[in-house]
């Protein structure tokens, strides 16, 4: 199936079997791992923020950096099951209540 043809709320699970996944991370070199250590010099992180937010932390020098992976507490949860977020459809129920507007939220937490 072309690409242009899958809807834009596709898993990529009904595409890709996880082989083919772990072969193409393989492939564009993201195995999240890196194999220097980018904060040795101590004397220039003292002194000087990263333009990609490496070593500015000394106790976790890759906290808040540019394309790191986030650790997550609990897994993901997808409406679609892969990237469309909860509460898109407004008119979809959880545990039989509609999602609040997350602004309002926001709004009134922080007045309170």
């Amino acid at each position: 199936m072309p690409l242009e043809d899958l809807p834009s709320n596709v898993s990529f699970a009904s595409v890709l079997t996880r082989s083919h996944v772990d072969l193409l991370t393989q492939l564009a070199g993201c195995s999240g791992t890196q194999t220097r250590d980018p904060c040795r010099d101590q004397c220039y992180h003292s002194r000087y923020r990263t333009f990609d937010g490496q070593c500015n932390n000394e106790k976790h020098p890759m906290w808040g950096s540019s394309h790191t992976r986030f650790r997550r507490l609990l897994r993901p949860i997808y409406e679609n099951g892969f990237n469309t977020p909860v509460g898109w459809d407004p008119n979809r129920l959880y545990f039989g209540f509609k999602k609040p507007n997350p602004r309002l939220v926001s709004q009134k937490v922080v007045a309170y």
